[in-house]
């Protein structure tokens, strides 16, 4: 009798890639990935595809279960060596690892699965990760997504293949996704396939492990057929989606790492969420919340130059200029700077900081050299000699109006981002702040009538 099934689907998900090309399995050393591994055994018989298995040692049972995980460890090893089969193994502390990083101990050790599994990959010259995901499990993904209030996106549940971005071309497929649980385990049971089991599975300390006992259970004798309808789901549900999405992404390559607030606000939500998250993608591993993006959403109506709002990963998203764009949040680095510098006519850095200040005869440009506008104001000229930067310091004020105004009440009423107020270059000449980006001119440089100009521009760095 063959080991291979009717849903062993592999040679389709291979699309694209030479059937001898080798695949990574993920092994726990359970039903469904000791079945994969004795189908991928199979496969490769005949089509001399290299086969290899990486198996993580959580570290995250108790000391009731400490044994268990090594005899899991240990039975991976042997299955592994009847088979022919190289085996990797990795040995970590989750735990550990999720208080540092504050992640739960779930994510966490999803996230440190897979970074080994792409090591492994890398090298070993491997461009394909098999995972054992079967039909249950994406019933239990898309009860868990709708729970916690998902789109449509976390409906589509488990997909067959994506995309591994942490390996060249790589990909991850699940040849035994359509197959429902006790199926995988009639077909061990008449195949002689043997493998471990995990007792904290029959625990309900973790969700999944709830829905899977309490919740799934419920559903399927009210509806006998929940699988094939969670299945149906995915289908329509990822059609969908992919259809969004793939418009999205248009959108988002086209605008270049910022897109008009404006053009944002008019495209559909379902298109401007997707562009948010995409654009988001692109200078952070983290994924965007919910209510992350509806913080976006609302920042985009604000017609403040330089409104912001904190993202995670120590990011933010910022709109400049009518534009919205995503940066790295600096507010943790900036604090301890304090600067003086000189100003040429022409474009300026200034070191140790995001900004840049451009003196000039002409109205400053959008973008400058990877830089974009910030701030911009007019003076006459002759305020324009021996100009130099400064950050703000305590005590600081401009006399703007006839009044003296401090700057640290200016950059508060006129909603300067916090994280910009210690770093932003105040233009001086002599003992006199002359400019104060998005603030005020001071009276003795505001350029009146007749009066030769010349344009200051503020600008940061995109990106960071």
């Amino acid at each position: 009798m063959s080991l291979l099934p009717q849903f062993f689907k592999c040679p389709s998900l291979l699309s694209g890639y030479g059937k001898d090309s080798p695949i990574l399995l993920g092994l726990s050393g359970g039903a469904d990935s000791s079945l994969l591994l004795h189908l991928l055994c199979e496969y490769a018989k005949t089509t001399d595809a290299r086969i290899i298995a990486a198996h993580v040692n959580h570290g995250i049972r108790t000391e009731e279960y400490r044994n268990e995980a090594d005899r899991d460890e240990e039975f991976c090893r042997e299955l592994c060596k009847g088979l022919g089969v190289e085996l990797f193994v990795n040995r970590l502390d989750i735990p550990k690892m999720a208080e540092e990083s504050r992640r739960s101990i779930e994510a966490e050790a999803r996230a440190a699965r897979y970074e080994f599994f792409a090591k492994v990959m890398r090298e070993n010259n491997v461009r394909i990760l098999a995972t054992a995901h079967n039909a249950s499990d994406n019933v239990e993904t898309q009860i868990y997504n709708l729970a916690r209030g998902c789109g449509i996106d976390g409906l589509c549940g488990i997909p067959e293949a994506r995309p591994l971005e942490s390996v060249e071309g790589g990909i991850v497929i699940r040849p035994i996704l359509t197959a429902k649980k006790s199926e995988i385990l009639e077909y061990c049971e008449k195949n002689t396939i043997p493998f471990v089991t995990d007792s904290t599975n029959h625990e309900d300390d973790y969700t999944r492990n709830a829905i899977r006992h309490k919740v799934i259970p419920v559903l399927e004798e009210m509806f006998p057929h929940l699988t094939r309808s969670s299945q149906r789901l995915s289908a329509t549900a990822s059609e969908d989606s992919d259809f969004i999405l793939s418009y999205a992404r248009q959108i988002a390559c086209e605008c270049g790492g910022k897109i008009s607030a404006k053009k944002l606000s008019k495209l559909h939500p379902s298109v401007a969420k997707r562009v948010i998250k995409l654009m988001f993608e692109e200078i952070s591993d983290e994924t965007l919340e919910y209510v992350h993006i509806l913080s976006v959403l609302s920042l985009i109506d604000s017609d403040k130059n330089g409104a912001a709002v904190s993202l995670p990963d120590k990011t933010r998203a910022v709109v400049l200029d009518g534009c919205l764009c995503f940066e790295p949040d600096l507010r943790e680095t900036t604090e301890a700077v304090s600067y003086s510098a000189m100003l040429q006519p022409g474009f300026n850095i200034i070191e140790g900081t995001r900004f840049a200040v451009l003196i000039s005869d002409e109205a400053p440009k959008k973008n400058i050299d990877g830089y974009s506008i910030y701030s911009s104001a007019k003076i006459k000229d002759g305020s324009a000699t021996t100009l130099y930067v400064k950050n703000r310091q305590s005590g600081m004020s401009i006399t703007d109006g006839g009044i003296n105004k401090k700057i640290k009440k200016l950059m508060c009423d006129k909603k300067v981002p916090l994280y910009d107020r210690d770093t932003l270059p105040l233009v001086c000449s002599g003992k006199e702040i002359i400019y104060a980006p998005l603030c005020a001119v001071c009276d003795n440089a505001k350029a009146r009538g007749s009066d030769i100009i010349t344009h200051i521009g503020i600008y940061q760095k995109i990106g960071g």
